[in-house]
């Protein structure tokens, strides 16, 4: 967004009326202890340990330092991903960026005003971190490397990027939007008697794609659709740009990523989504042998379900016949006759159908807000309300329903929502079928521009 003058000066308006709040008619009062207070200060100054969100399931993990550093170190030594950089790129990159900009605007391909946006003048430097994979069950935990690239010199190119790649992503074949759109897919399903429940997971995917490959792949996408030719290049150019000139650091030390996108980059998501559209469209829809064994295949970016027809030797040797088609592209699999979970649903065979269930990993934790929270009291009730919706939309066997809402209401009795708010949300989930909460309507667009700025 390139701010104008208007937009200036109404920030400024509303930083003075804040500063001009009467502060001292508000009590004052926090919600930490003098002890929980002294106690993060403490342990923000302990430079012993580490710690960070767990990659998944809501934890705090809090790791010795000394292996924390061990686990990056292990993965910024691999030399087919990353390579140290002799000195900071972020001017040499500014003048590129600049270059390739101020092409595309005499052409006529973008305005003055996108170019002014996608020229960051004053960027921040990319930094490397990792999150902690506990659910892996191996300690010291291996991490899920993470680019924060907020501010960066790439963030407006990947921003921009993204409005082109993301609408093309619902096209692909495979696409699943989300948890909802799944269990619509699954509700007319009636799987063949003896199949087997089959999820596959590709190691690593953001890591993995090769610049080429994926640029090849997103060229493919976006020429089927109705983009100019001038505008497919410096997309093209820019997304290049992001992959290829990808920096961050870490300490003191610079490194470029060599292979795969920035996990944090706007733009990886779909372009994650992409790439494995191509990988389907190759060895999945055309030239897979084993075709006529797959009755169906969903897919969410890396996570795959299918229902397979044949029988298990046959399925193992479809595993390894995905395997062997790019040496980049890996996939574990976990399959099972009768159920097997994808995302946050346990699938399970019922009769001729499929029925549904919440699926929550081992090492999920109760990270629901407390109502202690200096939250608005609205925003807090809304809670337990839109959590039990969500249960009762993927739960559809009514016994277990009920064992579900109590679960949830249990959890929520812990974070010290009373019997009085979970009561009320628990009616108001009454009153709404399941069958409404699948096909709910989109929710219409807001009338009104909502400003959003960094200040605080």
């Amino acid at each position: 967004m390139v701010l104008n003058s208007s937009s200036i000066t109404f920030m400024n308006i509303v930083k003075q009326a804040v500063d001009a709040l009467p502060w001292k008619r508000f009590p004052k009062k926090n919600n930490l202890s003098t002890r929980e207070r002294r106690a993060l200060q403490e342990l923000s100054k302990n430079k012993k340990i580490t710690i960070k969100p767990a990659d998944k399931g809501g934890l705090v993990v809090v790791q010795n330092t000394e292996e924390y550093h061990a686990e990056v170190t292990r993965q910024l030594f691999d030399r087919t991903n990353y390579k140290v950089l002799k000195s900071n790129p972020t001017a040499q990159i500014i003048i590129l960026i600049r270059n390739v900009v101020q092409a595309a605007i005499d052409e006529g391909t973008i305005s003055d005003r996108t170019g002014q946006y996608l020229c960051t003048k004053f960027p921040t430097i990319p930094v490397f971190y990792t999150l902690p994979k506990v659910h892996k069950g191996v300690f010291p935990p291996p991490g899920r490397p993470i680019v924060a690239g907020t501010d960066s010199v790439f963030q407006p190119l990947a921003i921009f990027v993204d409005q082109f790649l993301q609408p093309l992503v619902p096209k692909t074949k495979s696409f699943l939007k989300d948890t909802k759109d799944f269990l619509l897919k699954l509700r007319d399903l009636a799987p063949p008697i003896g199949s087997i429940l089959v999820t596959l997971d590709v190691n690593s995917l953001y890591t993995s794609i090769p610049h080429n490959e994926g640029l090849r792949a997103v060229r493919q996408h976006l020429s089927e659709s109705a983009i100019s030719g001038k505008m497919l290049d410096f997309v093209s150019s820019l997304l290049e740009i992001v992959l290829k000139k990808n920096y961050f650091r870490y300490g003191t030390i610079f490194y470029e990523q060599c292979k795969g996108t920035a996990m944090g980059a706007n733009m990886a998501p779909a372009y994650a989504n992409l790439y494995m559209s191509s990988f389907e469209d190759s060895y999945i829809w055309f030239n897979n042998p084993f075709l006529d064994k797959v009755f169906t295949w969903f897919r969410y970016i890396d996570d795959c379900f299918l229902i397979w027809t044949g029988n298990s030797c046959e399925l193992q040797q479809f595993f390894e016949f995905l395997n062997s088609r790019n040496l980049n592209i890996t996939f574990t699999m976990e399959s099972n006759h009768e159920s097997v979970h994808f995302l946050d649903v346990l699938v399970y065979k019922e009769g001729n159908k499929l029925a549904t269930d919440l699926y929550v990993k081992s090492t999920d934790v109760n990270s629901f807000l407390d109502f202690s929270s200096y939250h608005p009291v609205g925003q807090k009730k809304s809670i337990p309300y839109s959590q039990m919706l969500r249960v009762k939309r993927i739960v559809s066997d009514h016994t277990r329903l009920d064992t579900r809402l109590h679960t949830l209401s249990t959890k929520f009795r812990d974070k010290g929502y009373t019997r009085r708010v979970l009561q009320q949300a628990q009616l108001k989930t009454l009153g709404v079928t399941r069958e409404a909460l699948l096909l709910d309507a989109p929710k219409k667009k807001m009338d009104r521009l909502p400003f959003v700025s960094t200040y605080s």
